[in-house]
């Protein structure tokens, strides 16, 4: 019996999760570990799930999956050079054979790569751009990032392509890189961007070269940094909803497998019975010809007796009494022998079948008792990792709500100092009762209302008061009491 679980368990094969372009493909991976050299380094520190960030058409990567499970794909002409590159980046050579061969019998010649970044450029000169064209130049974002022509694009486009690639993998020393250069050769440009890149990559040198230039600190980034805002919760969202999608194809295929090694030890273990007790019957047929032929013997050997002595009666000279008494009692004993041994052997074969009939209950009662205890154990591991999933996106949730509430109070603090900046100098020629009125026109700026404004303009009066406090000015440093002694 332990040996059986012990084949069962090595026998379950759990499916492999490949993420592509916010998709789950799943595969056999002791297939794609054969047939790709790649595949089997990879799979050694990610032994359950990968995600893959490249571009390419989607039929192209369903035929390399395709090929990678040997089934049956299909190779189009004009995407036969990039299945033929995803094949050389894998290291899959039978692959790679393959669609050489396709290419040289069809005398195929590799397409001059689109410059989508220089089209963009043309449309943008005839403000004939559009999503589409941010869109195709956003999937490989890596690349335009170290073009020198990306920066030659409008502001708002740049800003709007790298909010399109926000899910495509943007390598963040490539944004960091781009956005420093592009702050000493067009700052207007690039302050806009600054909100984009991860702070956590700047070195010191790069951070104080932001903060200490002006431009930084002149321009009104009230809009973009209510976008950066918005594409933060955005993300965060994605992640979360990314990490739930994770977490339950890892419960969905813990759970699967865990039922399919409790069917089938099941039924291995009902098939190794069911060959128990066959085995039984076959013993037990075979003993049952053993009894018919001795039977049979039996049933000669008094043929022959009986033809024995009614030879002898025939004879003239009858036998004496004490010859047929010997005669009689010779028979006797062979026939007891004979009775003794039939006993004897169905003596032992009814000592087997009930030593055999005894064991085989608690046997297969204790197996299915050890499989029902794991399958509780399994399933207490994953309600706990569930609990601790549920726990974790309360968490994200909470953080996500403070997150907002605070860039609301932001969002007020920046509009109440905007309008004070604004009418501050105006000498009183303005009047300034009805400032706050058109934070309650609809729609409104920012989901905000005038008395959010002014309770901010509160919280703004009250900092500079205290700063006031702290920083006089000489001429009130002059008349203070101190001063007069």
């Amino acid at each position: 019996m332990k040996g059986n679980n012990t084949s069962v368990s090595n026998s379950i094969k759990v499916p492999y999760s490949i993420w592509w372009n916010e998709k789950q493909f799943d595969v056999d991976p002791d297939i794609f570990e054969r047939l790709s050299k790649k595949f089997s380094r990879i799979r050694k520190t990610n032994p359950s799930m990968i995600e893959i960030q490249r571009v390419m058409d989607e039929e192209t990567f369903k035929s390399f999956l395709a090929a990678c499970q040997l089934k049956h794909f299909d190779v189009s002409k004009q995407k036969a050079f990039d299945l033929l590159d995803f094949a050389i980046e894998w290291e899959v050579p039978s692959l790679e054979a393959f669609v050489s061969g396709f290419i040289e019998q069809n005398k195929l010649e590799r397409p001059k790569n689109m410059d989508y970044l220089g089209i963009l450029l043309e449309k943008v000169d005839k403000d004939e751009d559009s999503r589409s064209d941010w869109v195709l130049v956003a999937n490989d974002i890596n690349k335009a990032l170290v073009d020198d022509r990306f920066s030659l694009l409008p502001p708002e486009v740049i800003y709007q392509i790298l909010s399109l690639a926000e899910n495509k993998g943007i390598e963040q020393r490539l944004l960091v890189d781009f956005v420093i250069a592009l702050l000493k050769s067009k700052p207007n440009n690039a302050v806009p961007l600054i909100l984009r890149i991860d702070f956590g990559e700047l070195t010191p040198e790069e951070k104080d070269f932001i903060f200490n230039n002006p431009k930084v600190h002149e321009m009104n980034a009230n809009f973009f940094l209510a976008s950066s805002v918005s594409a933060i919760s955005k993300k965060t969202e994605n992640e979360l909803l990314k990490a739930e999608r994770k977490h339950q194809i890892e419960l969905d295929v813990h759970r699967s497998s865990n039922e399919k090694l409790r069917q089938q030890a099941i039924n291995e273990n009902n098939e190794a019975f069911t060959k128990d007790i066959n085995d039984l019957i076959s013993q037990s047929i075979a003993f049952q010809k053993q009894i018919d032929n001795m039977t049979k013997e039996i049933d000669i050997h008094e043929g022959r007796v009986e033809t024995v002595e009614s030879k002898i009666v025939e004879q003239r000279t009858p036998l004496d009494e004490v010859t047929i008494n010997n005669f009689k009692n010779s028979l006797s004993k062979e026939l007891t022998k004979l009775t003794d041994e039939v006993n004897r052997q169905l003596n032992k074969y009814q000592k087997t079948m009930d030593s055999i009939c005894s064991k085989s209950g608690p046997e297969a009662t204790e197996f299915f008792k050890n499989t029902a205890r794991k399958s509780d154990r399994e399933h207490d591991r994953a309600r706990i990792t569930l609990q601790d999933l549920v726990s974790v996106n309360k968490t994200v949730i909470q953080s996500v709500a403070e997150m907002e509430t605070q860039m609301q109070e932001i969002k007020a603090i920046l509009c109440a100092k905007v309008i004070n900046d604004r009418l501050r100098f105006d000498n009183y020629l303005r009047r300034t009762t009805k400032k706050y009125k058109l934070f309650d026109n609809e729609p409104r700026i920012w989901g905000l209302t005038s008395e959010i404004v002014m309770e901010a303009e509160k919280k703004l009066k009250d900092v500079e008061n205290k700063l006031d406090v702290l920083c006089p000015t000489r001429m009130n440093a002059s008349v203070t009491p101190t001063s007069k002694k």
